[in-house]
């Protein structure tokens, strides 16, 4: 007599949203890791963490991770917001400037309008499949980390995207999508 097998679905408990979801929040909390949670992805600065249910895995940030016991995760993403993100500004800002110039020169505008972000994420992502390399959650993440790393300029003294235009639609939807993220 020995015991039966554990028998445990992986695919259903990272999809169903009171199982890891529910049970990495929790463990988060315990180990004092801050994060946040929308549509199924987990923001955990400085790095998203996404559930593959498919695969039995989460992916954090581009690495597929088949440990998916929730205190294991969350010590795991402890860790990462102890570092520096991965992400430069400086070199995001400037990739960010030469995708907004491309979006003037293809609208034939002289002058320097407020363009929407997603128009400057599709420059971005021109090249097949890239968009799903660097997804607009990627993308958004970059954008917030320019904006909390105080780098507000190119090289050439261009002024980038600011706190004042999220400041505008959190006052306009009544709602904040970002996370409240460590200042360095």
């Amino acid at each position: 007599g020995g015991l039966p097998p554990l028998e445990f679905d992986a695919a259903r408990w990272l999809s169903d949203e009171d199982g890891f979801l529910a049970e990495i929040r929790a463990a988060a909390e315990e180990a004092g890791v801050r994060l946040y949670e929308r549509d199924g992805v987990v923001f955990c600065y400085p790095v998203l963490v996404r559930a593959e249910p498919d695969l039995a895995a989460v992916r954090i940030d581009k690495r597929l991770d088949f440990n998916i016991r929730p205190s294991t995760l969350a010590a795991a993403l402890k860790k990462a917001q102890a570092k520096d993100p991965k992400s430069k500004p400086e070199r995001f800002i400037e990739a960010l400037f030469q995708a907004y110039d491309f979006v003037r020169a293809r609208k034939r505008i002289a002058t320097w309008p407020d363009i929407a972000l997603t128009e400057i994420y599709a420059v971005l992502t021109l090249t097949p499949g890239s968009d799903r390399e660097y997804t607009l959650l990627d993308f958004a993440r970059d954008v917030y980390y320019l904006d909390t790393s105080g780098v507000a300029a190119t090289r050439k003294g261009l002024i980038g995207p600011s706190r004042r235009a999220y400041r505008r639609r959190v006052r306009s939807t009544g709602r904040s999508d970002y996370p409240d993220v460590p200042q360095r």
